[in-house]
């Protein structure tokens, strides 16, 4: 019985976040919110969690199409507001977020967050929130797969 909960459940890729190139802040800040989303996320029972570069690392493969790796994918980008006092908690962050299906690749929600650049951890914890409710969906389509709530 646990196999089969565990089977019915959805698959979710948590591709990297993307950030402007030559931003150091920027690249590790997506870093770790990409980082903390797999980490919430995987924590969920009925949810699993695939990361593209775990799964590659593990198989050896370079690249995997998304209908093969999982169900929805998470894809996000970062932009951080530059100003001198970013590093003293200054500044702001706008995180694009967008849940779609791996195989048709239609968009299945979105959002945008805008928060101080010092209130990281609310932004994660509203994020790995709002895109739970996303995903736990006791409704089963014809083809047997889980959907996330419109």
């Amino acid at each position: 019985i646990a196999n089969a909960r565990i089977e019915s459940s959805p698959k979710v890729v948590v591709y990297p976040f993307k950030e402007s190139e030559g931003d150091p802040w920027q690249t590790l800040l997506a870093r770790g919110i990409t980082a903390r989303l797999v980490t919430d996320l995987g924590r969920i029972p009925d949810i699993r969690v695939i990361s593209p570069q775990d799964a590659a690392a593990s198989t050896g493969a370079e690249s995997r199409s998304e209908t093969r790796l999982g169900d929805y994918a998470v894809k996000g980008e970062l932009q951080r507001e530059v100003r001198r006092e970013v590093q003293s908690g200054g500044g702001k962050i706008r995180l694009y977020v967008r849940l779609t299906d791996a195989i048709s690749g239609e968009a299945l929600w979105s959002e945008q967050y805008d928060r101080p650049y010092g209130n990281l951890l609310s932004l994660q914890d509203a994020l790995t929130r709002q895109l739970t409710d996303q995903l736990r969906t006791p409704v089963e389509p014809q083809d047997g797969r889980p959907q996330p709530r419109p």
